[in-house]
């Protein structure tokens, strides 16, 4: 992995078996030893409740589906042309006074002012012998998750964000055997919903936006954790929207790098009564100690998976018709979808210039603000 400014770097775990690590000096594996991709299943996840259930994926489904019946406003999940790589983000470079390993990776992006997000997806991969010892359960007692995401976020390092959104995920389940390695978990905020205000960082007349893991390992006396491997879980790595990434509507303003933090401040503890972890109550959930921004290079791009549900903000700017903050050539798609009567984005109509007709007027008014763009 290459540094923006010469820091030591995390490791990067490849399907093709590579082993990347800083273009000057390699920070290679346990075991150095590459790990291959496959689907595993769904996890669904009850903000609200914290009720998690595992779907295991049927034999040749590879994650295409999903357990929602909507899909997402906004996705940054290209990772079939990024390699079916992930990123090992369970704590390798720092263990704080607490003993636990507390490193976070966070990524940044754009998406339409006033969105309203009811749903969040993620993915992450695990060795493929990483698994669990009850063949019914495949869940890893110990592989916990703290999942956050921001407002206001710029990357490099940014201070001045806004927490929207923080979800705590004990218990993970680990790989189901070679070729199933990776969970796709899609967190229902069911009540815990939430708008994304105008906050843009950057000028770009789009709402920032960040999203962050921090994995947790070997960080309670959880005597089952003793035998834990670290630095060889992560989130999934995809091409990004910007980068030429697919998607519809696809992620925009997300670059190919990431930012690392040693020092979040949360933590799980282990009741040894219950045999259940909790997070810490006076968890602030604040970024501290900002190491670096850095990318990979070698045709590895350095975003994370992620998909957003809900309702998409209405833009202000009419070319910009199904309101993801872009204007292009899907916006023109779907005001034809919208016109011939297929269907409107929300809080849109064909009926643009608001005489109560969809007419000729209409469509010749929209091209017009279409070829003009958004500023």
């Amino acid at each position: 992995m290459q540094m923006r400014s010469g820091v030591a770097a995390a490791a990067l775990l490849a399907c093709s078996g590579g082993v990347f690590g800083q273009e000057t000096t390699l920070l290679p594996l346990e075991g150095n030893v590459g790990q291959v991709t496959g689907f595993a299943g769904w996890v669904y996840v009850n903000a609200a409740t914290g009720v998690q259930v595992i779907i295991p994926a049927e034999p040749g489904d590879n994650g295409s589906g999903s357990p929602r019946a909507t899909t997402p406003i906004w996705m940054n999940n290209d990772y079939s042309n990024n390699g079916q790589m992930f990123h090992l983000l369970d704590g390798q470079l720092h263990d704080d006074s607490r003993a636990q390993y507390n490193s976070m990776g966070v990524d940044w992006g754009d998406i339409a002012p006033g969105s309203r997000i009811d749903g969040v997806a993620i993915q992450y991969g695990v060795p493929a012998s990483y698994q669990s010892s009850n063949a019914n359960d495949p869940r890893i007692f110990g592989l916990n998750l703290f999942y956050v995401l921001w407002g206001k976020e710029s990357g490099r390092g940014d201070t001045d964000v806004q927490r929207l959104f923080t979800t705590n995920l004990t218990n993970l389940p680990g790989s189901r055997g070679p070729g199933q390695n990776t969970w796709r978990v899609l967190i229902d905020l069911a009540g815990l919903e939430f708008t994304i205000a105008t906050e843009d960082e950057d000028g770009d007349g789009r709402s920032d936006i960040g999203f962050g893991y921090a994995f947790r390992q070997m960080q309670t006396n959880d005597p089952r954790n003793l035998g834990m491997p670290r630095t060889t879980i992560g989130p999934l790595l995809v091409l990004p929207g910007n980068a030429g990434g697919v998607g519809n509507p696809p992620s925009r303003g997300v670059e190919d790098a990431l930012d690392w933090y040693n020092n979040l401040d949360a933590s799980f503890s282990f009741n040894s009564q219950t045999l259940a972890y909790t997070a810490r109550a006076s968890s602030t959930y604040n970024r501290q100690s900002y190491i670096d921004t850095y990318f990979f290079g070698n045709g590895v791009y350095a975003s994370y998976w992620t998909e957003l549900y809900g309702q998409p903000g209405r833009s202000d700017c009419l070319a910009d018709f199904n309101n993801d903050g872009f204007a292009d050539a899907f916006d023109y798609d779907d005001y034809v979808s919208c016109f011939e009567g297929f269907g409107c984005p929300p809080a849109r109509t064909a009926d643009v210039n608001g005489d109560d007709f969809a007419d000729a007027f209409d469509y010749d008014e929209f091209v017009a603000a279409f070829e003009q763009g958004c500023p």
